[in-house]
């Protein structure tokens, strides 16, 4: 399907991903074409992810979930803890 297209670079989005006790990040990148014939740009779709504009991926988002309604802690508390054992700010939350 993209032998007839030029490869001009990727797209990257990046995730915090949360596994306990330790915080990382998804890298999930997808190539960029450009269509030779209409110039037109393609990149490859995004996998299915629960929160398409979110930076925090399933895992993560299921644990704070868990935390806020079965737990009763709040989000903001949550991000107090994240900010204080794994130095990430997520303040703009």
């Amino acid at each position: 399907m993209t032998e007839d297209m030029k490869y001009i670079g990727r797209f990257v989005k990046e995730e915090l991903e949360y596994t306990p006790g330790v915080m990382h990040v998804n890298r999930i990148e997808r190539p960029k074409y450009v269509d030779n014939k209409t110039t037109k740009n393609i990149i490859a779709p995004m996998p299915n992810l629960p929160g398409d504009k979110s930076f925090v991926g399933p895992i993560m988002m299921s644990d704070m979930i868990i935390k806020k309604y079965v737990d009763p802690l709040p989000l903001y508390r949550q991000i107090q803890v994240i900010n204080r054992n794994h130095q990430i700010d997520l303040s703009g939350l």
